[in-house]
């Protein structure tokens, strides 16, 4: 994955791990996603969208921060970075969705 300067000079190395799904989940990242989509010119919902992003792949790769600080350590600048972080990150959810469970390996049997 790629690197994101934050601004306070520390380099983010982005880790897409089941933290970051649970609080992407728990933000109900869908649910703004679907919003964007009906309005994706809407600033609030952009705004929003995006600091739960933030502080969901700064909080999975370590540092504990809330959304606030987030959102200020991750520079406008980086923007294309972290979009290209979110999908590397859909590629690997859907690589994990495909595979095959417990549940369902044990109902084959």
């Amino acid at each position: 994955m790629k690197s994101i300067r934050l601004t306070d000079g520390t380099l983010l190395e982005p880790q897409v791990n089941f933290l970051t799904i649970k609080l992407l989940q728990e933000a109900g990242i869908s649910k703004l996603d679907k919003a964007l989509n009906k309005m994706p010119n809407n600033p609030n919902i952009q705004m929003k969208y995006f600091s739960k992003i933030a502080y969901a792949l700064i909080r999975s790769s370590g540092r504990k921060v809330d959304e606030e600080e987030a959102m200020m350590l991750l520079p406008f600048k980086e923007i294309d970075t972290v979009v290209d972080v979110l999908y590397e990150f859909a590629e690997t959810a859907e690589k994990f969705k495909k595979k095959p469970t417990m549940n369902t390996k044990k109902k084959k049997k």
